[in-house]
């Protein structure tokens, strides 16, 4: 595509430096939240009621303090129609204190909100109508900044390709988020037909280009098996399943691992009041924050080896908390033979480096970690995950000999 002059309005710095952390239930609500009204027995309609219980869980049960610190509504907050002033207001029967009370309200518990836009004249769900934001940016940024929103998820399921059309709409509302006295980032979730990743990245903080995942593993099996294929942290690779109804925990463990190798941000979804335990425990593991938030990547992810067992280890070079390391991946994503926890020796020298003697290893699903020289091992069971973060250190008489 040859370049326009309307792309010079794309304004260097859009991206967001950290990903983030939160949770949405679209996955989880999306085909039943928006087919029943509040005023239903059903306890997941969409509503303020539904996102302030959502809040209140999120901040009482250690999520936001463990950096689930954004709450997103996808689609289905808006009236069907705008007022007199042209203005977009959220749906008064599902949201009778405003969109501006419900984010006053999740802000005063120390989290933040997401909001869905869509570029063209109607939703995703536009089957009930619902409004989307063609030839009203300008009105509908001015009013999503009044009520303090400070990141949009914008789709664009009114589009039938990516014409020059989409990219000039995608620059204005860039342009225009960018230029409020608090500036919006851009969540975009292109997944209705292909476009330039590249473009598309000047305009939008984190870039989505595949469909939203099912809580199903099959679906989540081959996404796994698309993104290793080609692991990249330049598109976001979608939401998590984990703690979902479908992924058993050694699949969570798989999805969230993988998730954290390529540097994503973490926006789980899942309905928060069937949670397993022991996935609420590994969501909330504080080394996953500190590898999500208090991370940089280094280099791209590397797969070190490919083992009998169908067991796969991968590594990738970061710096966590300013202090280099190397997170280390083994995973099983297919059912083989044997059906049964393997044992895995993982050497330094191959993961570090050759003049790498002694290590601390830290396991990031149990926080166990010891000093270790040479190697260290681990088992592996069918269709599971381990992850260990890797520091060296200078070699010690009283380390862990893993020989």
């Amino acid at each position: 595509m040859r370049s326009s002059p309307w792309l010079l309005i794309a304004l260097a710095g859009v991206r967001a430096a950290t990903p983030l952390m939160g949770w949405s239930g679209w996955t989880t609500y999306a085909n039943t939240s928006l087919d029943c009204m509040p005023t239903s027995t059903y306890p997941r309609c969409l509503s303020d009621a539904l996102y302030e219980s959502i809040a209140d869980d999120l901040a009482t049960k250690g999520y936001r303090d463990a950096g689930y610190s954004w709450i997103d509504i996808e689609d289905g907050w808006a009236a069907t129609r705008r007022d007199a002033f042209g203005q977009l207001n959220a749906d008064p029967v599902r949201f009778p204190h405003g969109l501006a009370g419900l984010v006053a309200s999740v802000q005063s518990k120390g989290m933040n909100m997401g909001i869905g836009v869509e570029l063209g004249p109607t939703t995703c769900k536009g089957r009930n109508g619902l409004t989307g934001s063609a030839g009203h940016y300008e009105i509908d940024i001015q009013t999503l900044a009044a009520a303090n929103i400070s990141r949009l998820l914008v789709h664009a399921c009114s589009f039938a390709t990516d014409t020059s059309s989409f990219y000039f709409s995608l620059a204005t509302l860039s342009t225009l988020a960018q230029k409020q006295s608090l500036p919006m980032h851009l969540h975009c979730v292109f997944d209705r037909f292909p476009v330039n990743a590249t473009l598309v990245a000047t305009f939008c903080s984190t870039v989505q280009t595949t469909s939203a995942l099912p809580d199903r593993w099959g679906p989540v099996q081959a996404h796994i098996h698309s993104l290793l294929h080609h692991p990249s942290s330049d598109t976001y690779p979608g939401g998590l399943v984990v703690g979902g109804y479908a992924l058993t925990l050694g699949q969570s463990r798989i999805q969230l691992g993988v998730w954290l190798l390529l540097h994503a941000p973490l926006i789980v979804n899942l309905d928060p009041w069937v949670l397993d335990e022991r996935v609420r425990d590994l969501l909330l593991r504080p080394e996953v924050a500190d590898l999500t938030l208090r991370s940089q990547p280094k280099a791209p992810p590397t797969r070190l080896a490919l083992l009998p067992a169908g067991v796969a280890v991968w590594r990738r070079s970061i710096l966590l908390n300013a202090t280099p390391a190397i997170l280390v991946l083994v995973l099983r994503l297919e059912l083989r033979e044997p059906q049964v926890p393997v044992p895995v020796v993982l050497e330094l020298d191959d993961i570090v480096g050759a003049s790498c003697v002694a290590a601390r290893v830290r396991d990031v699903w149990s926080g166990n970690a010891a000093r270790v020289k040479f190697r260290f091992n681990t088992t592996i069971a069918p269709l599971d995950a381990q992850l260990f973060v890797v520091q060296p250190v200078a070699p010690s008489t009283d380390a862990a000999d893993g020989r």
